[in-house]
């Protein structure tokens, strides 16, 4: 997986907060420790910057799920599976290709993965954003691999795919992809989640 980018970004934020409460957890050892009867410095030093390590972790894996959150730091979640069709100028719009969009998601990191029937693609860079009126985009860059059984015609490349959707739990994404220099192709993708 790789980092994401969230507009507006909630990242500072969630630094302030793990900050906060990484200092309130080193003073509470720092307290406990003070009971021991020898010293405690070599463990008290580094807690401050564990503690918050620590809770930066526990927001990546676990907390950013967490409707509240969700919501006030504006991170939609869409992890999961979603199936639906592929247009594509290659073929005139006239075909619907079958394709599945798996995407990994935790509080920082992101990976979107399409499956087609000729060929597979790996995000490498995505953007989520956050509109005022409630629309949200993930924009993603791909690089799109041909299966072994693929035409010849086919061979690896890159572009771009922007999925639109709305609220923080969304059950269908669509929107436009664009293939850089091979391919040259355009097209329209419309997923729902499975």
């Amino acid at each position: 997986m790789h980092s994401y980018h969230v507009s507006p970004s909630p990242l500072p934020k969630i630094h302030l907060a793990a900050a906060v409460l990484a200092l309130g957890a080193a003073w509470l050892l720092h307290l406990a420790l003070d009971k021991v009867p020898f010293q405690t410095w070599w463990i008290e030093t580094p807690s401050v910057f564990g503690f918050y390590m620590l809770l930066l972790e526990i927001w990546d894996r676990w907390l950013w799920r967490a409707r509240p959150h969700r919501n006030v730091l504006c991170i939609p979640r869409i992890d999961g599976e979603y199936k639906g069709i592929l247009k594509s100028s290659y073929d005139n719009f006239k075909k619907e290709h079958e394709v599945t969009i798996t995407i990994l998601q935790d509080g920082r990191s992101i990976r979107a993965r399409l499956q087609a029937g000729q060929s597979h693609s790996d995000s490498s860079f995505a953007l989520l954003d956050v509109h005022p009126s409630g629309e949200r985009a993930l924009t993603y860059l791909y690089r799109n691999e041909p299966n072994p059984d693929a035409p010849d015609t086919m061979h690896i490349h890159y572009g771009v795919c922007s999925l639109q959707f709305k609220g923080s739990l969304p059950t269908k994404l669509s929107g436009h992809y664009w293939s850089g220099r091979g391919r040259m192709n355009h097209g329209l993708i419309e997923v729902t989640r499975t």
